[in-house]
């Protein structure tokens, strides 16, 4: 009898994960340690969810975009509006129901960064989906390099963002939330306290060798960007 491997599995499914690296007009020099750093660290991600979860979500090639804003534009943007230039940038519709959007770009600041729902930036009428929606997500800047293997532009003590592990888990603790809206743990919406748990939705800086709990297993097994 022949079986089907994880990876081929998930890759039939129809919905899955895109992730856009979007070069700012003025990026100077070469982007492909970005491409390769992305690549690597989506392909260690979607295992990651497999060997937590038995079930995992297709990751597409990455997309690079040569985009048209140069870096500073992303200073005075919202994620909703910086998302969706690389989006389009990208070739695609930011109103896609069957895609997880992960953005990535060199550009120093702004927000790429986070997760939000597709409640904050379509109807349910527009993207034709019912719960759990997708969202997206993204990394630039100083976190992306760290995640390339790129020299850390700005040292910092901070000791949950200075290695290339944690950006990863970043990553991944947002697709969480992306994926079939998994909350932070023991989440109080009226302190937003976050109190510890074993899992990637709190200490995403403990990835990969942090877990996740039983009934976050069961939510991810049971959305439709896992197969």
């Amino acid at each position: 009898m022949c079986t089907v491997s994880w990876k081929s599995r998930a890759n039939r499914n129809l919905r899955s994960v895109q992730s856009i690296l979007y070069i700012p007009s003025d990026f100077a020099g070469t982007y492909g340690d970005y491409q390769e750093g992305i690549e690597l660290a989506m392909n260690d991600i979607q295992f990651w969810y497999w060997r937590m979860a038995g079930k995992t979500f297709r990751s597409r090639p990455l997309k690079t975009a040569l985009g048209t804003k140069p870096a500073v534009w992303f200073e005075s943007q919202g994620m909703k509006e910086a998302s969706e230039e690389v989006i389009r940038a990208g070739g695609f519709q930011p109103y896609d129901g069957t895609r997880i959007f992960i953005s990535f770009s060199p550009a120093p600041k702004g927000w790429l960064g986070g997760t939000i729902g597709v409640d904050n930036w379509a109807t349910q009428e527009e993207i034709g989906a019912t719960y759990p929606w997708p969202g997206r997500t993204g990394l630039q800047g100083r976190g992306l390099d760290i995640m390339c293997g790129l020299p850390d532009p700005s040292p910092s003590t901070e000791w949950w963002s200075d290695e290339m592990r944690e950006w990863r888990g970043a990553i991944a603790h947002e697709l969480g939330h992306c994926i079939c809206g998994l909350p932070h743990p023991d989440d109080d919406p009226a302190t937003t306290k976050w109190e510890p748990g074993e899992t990637l939705l709190f200490a995403w800086w403990n990835y990969p060798t942090i877990g996740l709990l039983p009934d976050e297993i069961l939510k991810l097994r049971a959305s439709p960007f896992f197969r």
